[in-house]
């Protein structure tokens, strides 16, 4: 599987929904190694935070259906990542294709956009890994492709960076001028392309990106 993005440590922690640590943790161990670039800035791609979240979720011990489902075991769990590598799949692509799941045994399916149930759970015991991130009923990660409704995630652009949908403005920009005071209106007056609702979820995500971080930590 090829897929674009680079995202270094904290982006991909606060995009994927694993703690910083932990993926350094996992890169180091051989885990999930960044596969843009694995020596001294490191970089994850896009398909390394759908790997992030696979090994998280199953390796966190859970409760489904009333039933206690262990965490599952290394091997099986770098089983479910290889079969990842050799995925030839349309979600990285600009449009609305099929949803990767990954169930409590750590088999990955693919189901069409139609079979999707719910913001995460798309059949009993399985995890939407596109979808907002979920672990123990903690949300830890946004929407993969739409994080918020007028913006958008395409690994082949903007290195895969969340951005105003139909435009090259990222998220991190908007968030920036407004953390240096600037007003929505005044955002508005230097991006007249992108209407207000925009801005104001350009803003909302990079603060739940920075506090899921911060909670980790």
């Amino acid at each position: 599987m090829e897929s674009s993005g680079a995202y270094r440590a904290g982006r991909a922690a606060a995009l994927s929904g694993v703690p910083e640590r932990t993926v350094h943790d996992w890169a180091l161990k051989g885990i999930v190694v960044p596969s843009v670039s694995a020596e001294r800035i490191m970089l994850w791609s896009f398909a390394d935070l759908i790997a992030l979240r696979i090994v998280l979720w199953l390796r966190t011990a859970k409760v489904t259906d009333a039933t206690s489902v262990p965490a599952v075991p290394m091997p099986e769990v770098r089983r479910a990542l290889e079969t990842l590598r050799g995925l030839d799949l349309d979600v990285w692509s600009e449009q609305e294709g099929s949803r990767l799941v990954v169930d409590t045994a750590g088999k990955l399916v693919m189901r069409a956009p139609s079979e999707r149930v719910g913001a995460q759970l798309v059949l009993p015991n399985t995890l939407d890994l596109i979808a907002p991130f979920q672990v123990l009923g903690e949300i830890r990660g946004p929407d993969l492709r739409r994080p918020r409704p007028s913006l958008r995630i395409i690994p082949t652009k903007l290195g895969g960076e969340p951005h105003v949908d139909g435009t090259r403005l990222e998220s991190r920009a908007v968030a920036s001028l407004a953390e240096r005071g600037f007003s929505i209106e005044q955002l508005g007056q230097f991006y007249p392309f992108a209407a207000r609702e925009a801005l104001e979820q350009c803003i909302q995500l990079e603060q739940q990106l920075e506090n899921n971080v911060a909670e980790a930590a």
